[in-house]
């Protein structure tokens, strides 16, 4: 490192031949330039630490541009975080009151399922008892059929001699 100078207060160090800088652009000037054999490459070194660090300097300067955006949008997280718990509380309480709701809606459905299948096992014994049988009807009162019929016919005779004259 003897015959070089750091200029511009750059944090620099030089490890194994390679300049390491910080933040800073670094100025080497040789003591005795002409005698340097190694001046160029020394040269293209720095100007690939320079670009290096105006590059890093860059990333730098639109980390602390977009630094107060993160940490809004941090602090928006945080906020919705916290205000979670309280959500998923409210939910977990809705919850448990449609699960009461849908079984005592349930109880409901099921004593009104039971009254509906009473009523139609009346209606259906109820149907059994006023089915018409008109076969067992005509054998049970075969008389009477007969003494209508006769009678039915006697009157539309009569009507029909009544008509005729």
């Amino acid at each position: 490192m003897a015959g070089f100078h750091f200029y511009a207060g750059a944090t620099c160090t030089i490890l194994r031949g390679e300049a390491q800088c910080w933040k800073t652009k670094v100025f080497f000037v040789e003591d005795n330039m002409e005698n340097c054999p190694q001046h160029e490459a020394l040269e293209f070194r720095v100007k690939q630490a320079e670009k290096k660090i105006e590059l890093i300097d860059h990333q730098l300067t639109n980390l602390d541009k977009n630094e107060a955006v993160f940490n809004q949008r941090i602090a928006d997280a945080l906020e919705n975080l916290s205000a979670l718990p309280n959500a998923i509380d409210r939910l977990n309480k809705s919850t448990t009151e449609m699960k009461f709701s849908m079984e005592k809606m349930q109880n409901e459905l099921t004593k009104n399922t039971q009254k509906v299948d009473r009523l139609e096992n009346k209606l259906e014994a109820i149907e059994e008892k006023g089915k018409f049988d008109i076969w067992g009807w005509i054998k049970s009162n075969w008389l009477l059929i007969g003494t209508s019929l006769l009678v039915i016919v006697a009157v539309i005779g009569e009507l029909i001699k009544n008509i005729i004259r």
